[in-house]
């Protein structure tokens, strides 16, 4: 069933094992592809937004869930639901619902108070409730980043990878403290 190797592990050679590491590889492929096709609809999104709210915010995770097959009858396979991806879009999308219409317009006005009352309207932390925010931001900066480079004249980016090379470059039009610490979405 299997060659001892060195430390006591085990090699498998069952007629089985090619055929998993195909599959494996393949549902990889799939997700990356997922993402980007996800990327490629928020950039076409947001391109096409005069301004970003919440409320954008929420089409944007609706619509990527969809993109990626966390939302019709997908989400009924086994896993989806406790999908670390997925538990958060739903944290996301319950403290959106849960903001007031002045809220979801006006950002700027979560703070202190405002805060605490939908921590209590929600049951979500106030880390959970942080990252939600920071998110809109991230958002926000790239929404202006991607109507500056648009109305320049500018490539819009295909992809996260060439998005952040666009970004890093000299003339990029985003400041290197504002991608410190920043991940491809």
């Amino acid at each position: 069933r299997g060659v001892r190797l060195l430390h006591g592990s085990r090699a498998s050679f069952g007629m089985f094992d090619s055929f998993t590491q195909s599959w494996q590889q393949m549902t990889e492929e799939t997700m990356e592809q997922k993402k980007q096709e996800g990327f490629q609809f928020q950039v076409a999104y947001l391109l096409k937004q005069e301004r970003v709210d919440l409320g954008t915010l929420k089409d944007i995770i609706t619509q990527s869930a969809e993109v990626m097959g966390y939302k019709g009858w997908r989400k009924m396979m086994p896993g989806v639901e406790s999908n670390p991806e997925v538990v958060e879009m739903k944290k996301h999308e319950k403290l959106i619902d849960a903001c007031p219409t002045e809220l979801k317009k006006d950002v700027g006005k979560i703070r202190g108070m405002e805060k605490i009352k939908l921590q209590k309207a929600t049951g979500l932390t106030p880390q959970e409730i942080n990252k939600t925010l920071k998110m809109y931001k991230e958002i926000e900066q790239l929404h202006r980043w991607l109507r500056k480079r648009a109305e320049a004249g500018k490539d819009i980016p295909k992809s996260t990878h060439q998005m952040l090379k666009m970004m890093l470059e000299p003339d990029g039009g985003m400041k290197r403290s504002m991608m410190a610490g920043k991940k491809p979405m």
